[in-house]
């Protein structure tokens, strides 16, 4: 259940999108529905999945494209190589020089393409990803710099991603410390409202059977939940508005078929309309606390 708690609702929110593996359908579907529903946000921020619809949006592709880029079945085959299974090995027995299974590179010259070489200083929308920097041991906020290649950063995620190397120095994942970017705004003025869209699954998974990367997945997540309560804390002592929807979605996989995403694409839409209908009809002052979810659906 997702709570709105707000004194002053801004026409243009900012938007951030967390952290999801594969979270980019629903994502999409989310900022489509906000607009449908008349909420065009003033900026966006993002981490892994979200980082690459931020930067899409931000970078000037249309709702229509951004669907059309991350159902086509040209991005998901671009995010295999052969050398794949050759760093697949080195990558299991923990070998130096081996820090994930994929390059990332033909994604990142495809998005580089889509995107024209766009700088992010250049989009109309400002707009901020998360990342982890292994070479100074830190979350950063980058607002500059290529587009693209920002995005494949905070896109990369440990295990499945080589880190990427960037002026001379080593990121990955933005998810991993900052799944829910948005203490980036804690000094923008223009900034007041803050949307912060986030993924869910449905919890029955937990009690089934367990391993070791379904324990990890669990434990990241702790962490995320924990460093997001730190991050609305210090949001609302600022005085910013802040607003958190939930999109709960299957638990996808690589393997996943297209009606599934196509599925997260409209969860994410009814949630993104239903949304910016209850923002709208919140008044102009006084403190306002309704829900927002979409519908839950049968699986």
């Amino acid at each position: 259940m997702t709570e709105i708690e707000t004194t002053f609702m801004a026409a243009q929110p900012a938007v951030s999108l967390c952290s999801s593996f594969l979270g980019y359908f629903t994502h999409a579907g989310f900022v489509a529905g906000l607009e449908e529903g008349g909420v065009r946000p003033s900026h966006l921020a993002g981490a892994s999945a979200g980082a690459f619809v931020a930067g899409l949006l931000a970078g000037g592709a249309s709702h229509e494209q951004i669907r059309e880029i991350v159902l086509s079945p040209r991005l998901k085959r671009n995010w295999w190589e052969w050398k794949s299974l050759l760093r697949s090995l080195p990558a299991i027995l923990n070998l130096p020089g081996t820090t994930g299974v994929m390059s990332g590179q033909k994604v990142l010259r495809l998005l580089d393409s889509l995107l024209d070489g766009k700088r992010m200083e250049d989009c109309d929308t400002p707009v901020s990803v998360s990342v982890t920097n292994l070479t100074r041991g830190r979350v950063e906020w980058k607002s500059e710099g290529n587009l693209a290649q920002w995005i494949i950063a905070s896109c990369a995620v440990p295990g499945f991603l080589t880190h990427q190397e960037i002026d001379g120095e080593r990121y990955w994942d933005g998810g991993i410390a900052d799944a829910y970017p948005c203490a980036g705004w804690l000094n923008e003025p223009d900034v007041r409202t803050v949307i912060i869209h986030s993924i869910t699954h449905p919890t029955g998974w937990k009690n089934t059977w367990w391993n070791m990367s379904r324990s990890f997945n669990i434990a990241h997540e702790t962490i995320a939940n924990e460093i997001r309560s730190l991050h609305l804390q210090r949001m609302r002592a600022a005085g910013k508005q802040v607003v958190i929807v939930e999109t709960e979605t299957p638990r996808l996989s690589i393997f996943h078929d297209r009606k599934i995403s196509e599925a997260c694409w409209d969860l994410g839409f009814a949630s993104g309309q239903k949304a910016a209908q209850q923002l709208r009809a919140v008044p102009a002052a006084g403190t306002n606390k309704t829900t927002c979810a979409p519908e839950r659906r049968s699986e």
